[in-house]
């Protein structure tokens, strides 16, 4: 009577891997406009702290996106290395 969704049906035959979750790629988009968002606001406020200019400000919108971006690849790069391990593993089964 409890029957787990994990394991096969069929005896012998292994499940398929789970698909990597699609919404930490949105929690990486997230934090590629929060890092931006962020550090640029520090180096707005350290301009105005110190009458800087605009070049802490710049310096601060270049590192978030940096950083934002370094770790959006990242995410990506992950996503599509588990869906293909995904995909390999479901191409010598038949329907």
């Amino acid at each position: 009577m409890s029957d787990s969704p994990s394991k096969p049906s069929g005896s012998g035959s292994k499940p398929a891997p789970p698909a990597y979750n699609p919404w930490l790629l949105w929690g990486a988009a997230i934090e590629l406009g929060a890092s931006v968002a962020i550090l640029t606001l520090g180096g707005w406020w350290l301009d105005n702290r110190w009458g800087t200019g605009p070049w802490l400000t710049l310096a601060g919108l270049a590192l978030g996106f940096t950083v934002g971006f370094t770790h959006l690849w990242k995410a990506i790069a992950r996503y599509t290395e588990a869906e293909d391990a995904r995909l390999k593993g479901g191409q010598g089964k038949k329907p």
